[in-house]
């Protein structure tokens, strides 16, 4: 707002209207229902595991799928949400968010209770729904903060923020240890990962134990750093300037210190999860994805203050270190996924082409191709989220690395960087349009790249020419118009394809019938898109197939 950053809540609706807290509560339906599945849920578990003379440990088939039924149905009400800007139903009065707080509070008590207790099979069911559960905004801090001069209110608010930390601690108590464990369903590491980034942000001195961990492992200058905007050095740790992250202001100043503060500062104080997150593997990959959409969805304007965000240039900088100090051809899926994660600051794209283009040996073609693998997968983030490459993008310096690929004399680079620009020809600015696909392909190379002695090289160019560029007249799914400069590559692309024969070239008969087969699949192709009318991006997928000697690859293999 004009004011600086404000709370997303209910109080602002609320405080409104006079509170009556005699009046009858008024839920939501969808409340009223979760609280109907939640009453049957104890019902279900009560008679389970008081009946001791005929406790068995297992469900029976109609046991298992009507629990399960019921587990589904709360998960489901758990998603609903009547706000856009967070997951919450809205209320009348307080009387009736107060009401809802305690249906939710319930519920996860009762999870939380039994998770460790019932059958495998349906645990992963329990956890999803803790997972949602959390991320309730009527459990968030615009609708959990405690305001000591309304004395209407406090005390049920009061009442309510106890058994919320208490909830906080159970959780804390059952995450921590199980931060790195192997094998487990999904739905446990969403939970594992969802938790510890809310407690990031409401467990008091959590956020700094695990910032202190992730410091431990190579933390060095990062000479690559191109940031416009911050020092990746100033470690900012402040919640003072985001209202929503202040949960210590707004929350814990009013609750009395007790026996469950200092279960906190043990379990807080154990080394065993701090060496985890300071090995910067699996476990803080994952946290990093949850950590980043979480920050995202705090914020309305989707102009986020990243540099101001505790602990954003630390996490930065140790996913920047993992990316330039581990071997590119072992770059771990979760790694690239969590870097992925990061890029909602398309600002940090600059280093992060940088760190990968640096560790691509053009003489050793998997490194090439790896960097454009992991080059695509960002350019693929932005895409999804409906970003553009940021201003201050240095697209001379990714040229220049597209270039060097598209010279060299093993095709795999060449493949690797036609497969690039074929896969994101919508994203590519008019500069480099002009420069690599105008200048470099179609008029200086054309008939270097249509005979070449390579045949992925020749079906990659082929493909980039009739499927991307000549298709864009036609239709396009990602930009508004047809530019001028659009239109000539088009007229350049058309002369050529026209005046094509073969020629004294070795590859010129072969490369020309393949290109006729393939017009045949082109005209196909734009036949079924002008049925389907897709939404998506309906370009065929292409594969380039290493095609190496047996013994190369054996001795490659036993190496």
């Amino acid at each position: 707002t004009e004011g600086g950053y404000e709370l997303q809540s209910m109080s602002v609706m609320l405080n409104r209207k006079k509170v009556n807290l005699k009046r009858k509560v008024e839920l939501p339906y969808e409340m009223s229902e979760l609280y109907e599945h939640t009453k049957k849920l104890k019902e279900f578990i009560n008679k389970k595991f008081t009946n001791t003379l005929n406790y068995t440990p297992y469900l029976d088939s109609g046991e298992f799928e009507s629990h399960v039924k019921n587990l589904a149905d709360i998960n489901r009400l758990l998603q609903l949400s009547s706000m856009e800007s967070m997951v919450c139903f809205t209320y009348k009065h307080l009387t009736d968010l107060v009401r809802a707080q305690e249906i939710l509070l319930d519920l996860a008590e009762h999870l939380c209770a039994y998770c460790d207790y019932i059958v495998y099979d349906v645990r992963p069911y329990y956890f999803e729904c803790l997972t949602h559960l959390i991320k309730r905004g009527e459990l968030d801090l615009g609708n959990l903060k405690i305001n000591p001069n309304n004395k209407l209110t406090f005390e049920s608010k009061l009442r309510i923020a106890l058994r919320y930390r208490k909830l906080l601690t159970v959780m804390l108590r059952f995450a921590l240890p199980k931060m790195n464990i192997k094998g487990a369903d999904y739905r446990v590491y969403n939970f594992i990962e969802s938790f510890c980034v809310k407690a990031y942000f409401r467990i008091p001195g959590f956020r700094e134990r695990l910032l202190t961990s992730i410091k431990k492992k190579m933390w060095t200058d990062l000479e690559e750093w191109r940031g416009v905007e911050m020092n990746l050095e100033n470690e900012n740790n402040s919640t003072d300037k985001f209202p929503m992250l202040n949960w210590c202001s707004l929350f814990y100043a009013y609750l009395p210190n007790n026996e469950e503060h200092k279960e906190v500062l043990s379990l807080l104080n154990e080394k065993t999860w701090q060496e985890v997150m300071a090995k910067r593997s699996g476990a803080f990959f994952r946290f990093i994805c949850e950590w980043a959409n979480h920050v995202n969805n705090q914020f309305v304007n989707k102009d986020i203050p990243w540099k101001d965000i505790p602990g954003y240039t630390i996490i930065l900088k140790s996913m920047l270190l993992e990316l330039k100090n581990r071997n590119i051809l072992f770059y771990p899926e979760l790694m690239i996924k969590a870097s992925c994660a990061l890029l909602k600051n398309t600002n940090i794209l600059n280093t992060y082409v940088t760190v990968v283009f640096q560790k691509a040996d053009l003489y050793r073609y998997k490194t090439v191709r790896e960097c454009f693998n992991v080059l695509s997968a960002w350019f693929n983030s932005l895409w999804v989220d409906h970003k553009e490459l940021p201003e201050a993008f240095d697209l001379d310096f990714l040229m220049k690395g597209i270039k060097l690929a598209l010279s060299h004399e093993i095709s795999y680079n060449v493949c690797s960087a036609l497969t690039f620009i074929y896969n994101h020809y919508h994203m590519l600015p008019s500069k480099l349009r002009e420069k690599v696909i105008r200048d470099y392909l179609l008029q200086e190379n054309f008939e270097e790249y249509l005979f070449h002695w390579s045949y992925n090289v020749r079906y990659v160019f082929m493909h980039l020419l009739l499927f991307r560029i000549k298709s864009l007249k036609h239709f396009s799914l990602e930009t508004e118009e047809f530019s001028a400069l659009d239109q000539e590559i088009d007229s350049i692309l058309k002369v050529r394809l026209e005046s094509i024969q073969c020629n004294s070239k070795p590859y010129s008969s072969l490369a020309v019938d393949e290109l006729k087969v393939l017009q045949e699949n082109y005209r196909t192709f734009m036949e079924e898109v002008a049925k389907s009318s897709p939404s998506e991006l309906p370009y065929p997928k292409i594969k380039v197939e290493v095609r190496g000697d047996q013994s190369e690859k054996l001795i490659d293999e036993d190496w």
